[in-house]
C-alpha cells in the first residue's frame, strides 16, 4: 500500500500521518516536511478497509489543518 501526503504551499509541514487499519492505528509517522511518501508492506488476511489521518500546519497563519481518506476496502483469499 502506498501512503502519501503533499503540501500546496511553502509554509505548510506535514506534522502526522495515521495509517489506519480496520479502525486501529496501525502506524504513525511525523514527517516534520512538506511532503511524506512511503510504500507499507503487511501480510493481508481477512476482508477490512485501511485509510489515512493527516495534520499539517502552516506557520505563516499558526493554523492546523486536518485531511483523511476515504476507506480502501480489501478482503483477501
Amino acid at each position: 500500500m502506498n501512503a502519501s501526503a503533499n503540501s500546496e504551499s511553502a509554509s505548510v509541514i506535514v506534522e502526522k500521518v495515521d495509517v489506519i487499519k480496520n479502525g486501529e492505528i496501525m502506524k504513525t509517522v511525523n514527517p516534520g516536511s512538506a511532503t511524506y511518501v512511503e510504500t507499507l508492506k503487511e501480510n493481508v488476511t481477512g476482508a477490512g478497509y485501511y485509510r489515512i489521518e493527516v495534520t499539517s500546519y502552516d506557520s505563516s497563519s499558526g493554523r492546523r489543518y486536518y485531511a483523511w481518506s476515504n476507506p480502501v476496502f480489501f478482503e483477501a483469499s
